[in-house]
């Protein structure tokens, strides 16, 4: 009987947890990490380890703890402090997730980057241009603008070598309509970086079919991420993403 109670009681915990869980997961892939960015991000693999540890940890404690012939004062202790530890677990997960959700997708030079929130050279966060701020309902398209000679380029390389590339500094960042022209120029077609791939690699041809565009009115560029081996497909009049796509061992044309 004792143990049917404990079970009982450690199954509606479970259950209370899923739904939490249920609710995080929403925010996380719905706002934070949207579509392939959830991959590419590395969001999937985080968010699981995490809720899966806090889902599994707060059933447990209760099956150990829970025993109705406690006072029912004692009782409540108990589950209260097993649910602040759990609520703090979580807080702490979603916290961590937060630091590496992907706030911008930037346009640099032959190259797209993911760039997280913790990416962001911090006394620069302030000074993204209008409509370009750092936000929390994912990541924007931004374009990167050429360093100047001189000074601003030594400074570029300077912070380069720190870890803050150019795409994560948001005074190098402006409008992508801005970009557009740069990114066709340099972006080679689909069919001249993927030639001997196309009709034979399943993840490529699928993406290609979902942009809805022919393999030659597609362009390439690779994207750096915290997972390595993507590209973004760019719709060869505008510039404009049309999609992602993972593809292992593959170089770029010479």
């Amino acid at each position: 009987m004792l143990s049917k109670q404990r079970w009982r009681a450690a199954s509606l915990h479970g259950l209370i947890s899923v739904l939490v869980a249920a609710g995080a997961a929403a925010l996380v892939f719905g706002m934070w990490f949207p579509g392939a960015y959830r991959h590419m991000a590395g969001g999937v693999g985080l968010f699981t380890l995490i809720v899966g540890v806090d889902v599994v940890l707060g059933p447990l404690l209760t099956l150990v703890a829970f025993n109705p012939r406690k006072t029912r004062r004692h009782l409540a202790m108990d589950l209260a402090v097993i649910a602040l530890l759990q609520l703090a677990a979580l807080a702490y997960g979603l916290f961590t997730v937060a630091q590496v959700r992907p706030v911008a997708l930037a346009a640099e030079n032959r190259l797209f980057r993911v760039v997280a929130a913790q990416d962001i050279k911090p006394d620069e966060r302030h000074l993204a241009p209008a409509g370009l701020q750092v936000g929390w309902r994912g990541p924007r398209l931004v374009g990167v603008r050429a360093v100047a000679a001189g000074d601003e380029r030594l400074d570029a390389i300077t912070w380069a070598l720190k870890g803050y590339d150019v795409g994560t500094r948001p005074s190098f960042w402006q409008d992508y309509a801005q970009t557009r022209a740069r990114v066709l120029t340099q972006a080679p077609t689909l069919t001249q970086m993927f030639t001997a791939q196309l009709g034979h690699h399943a993840e490529l041809d699928a993406a290609v079919r979902a942009t809805g565009l022919a393999p030659d009115a597609l362009r390439v560029l690779p994207v750096q991420a915290r997972q390595p081996d993507w590209y973004v497909l760019l719709d060869a009049r505008d510039a404009s993403v049309r999609g992602f796509v993972r593809v292992e061992g593959l170089e770029a044309p010479k």
